[in-house]
């Protein structure tokens, strides 16, 4: 079975790898890009695993990078005169519970 697998994998990629794509016909090289992305695709969501690693990785930065954004725009909030940046950040990260509140006094921390 597996030696099977590893034929009709190299087959393929001897089909829409090995050949060069600039000496065929447009609607030809279409077909062969599309094929390859295709593979690719398929290729990282089934065989590798890596798109849930990729995924975790992008959820972390993105939680990284939203403490000084808020800290920043609360900043500029408060220099507008806006005094109610407490309430409004607890409603905002109140999904996240007790670990909310954590996080919204040290923004408030980092603001004042």
């Amino acid at each position: 079975m597996i030696q099977l697998y590893q034929h009709i994998r190299g087959r393929v990629i001897e089909l829409i790898w090995e050949q060069d794509i600039h000496t065929m016909l447009p609607w030809r090289q279409r077909l062969t890009n599309g094929l390859r992305i295709g593979y690719l695709t398929l290729r990282d969501l089934f065989f590798d695993s890596q798109i849930s690693l990729r995924a975790m990785s992008l959820v972390y930065t993105t939680l990284l990078s939203i403490v000084p954004l808020l800290a920043i725009s609360l900043s500029v909030l408060k220099g507008f005169g806006y005094d109610e940046l407490k309430p409004a950040l607890e409603n905002f990260l109140a999904p996240l519970g007790e670990r909310g509140t954590q996080i919204t006094n040290t923004i408030i921390q980092f603001v004042e």
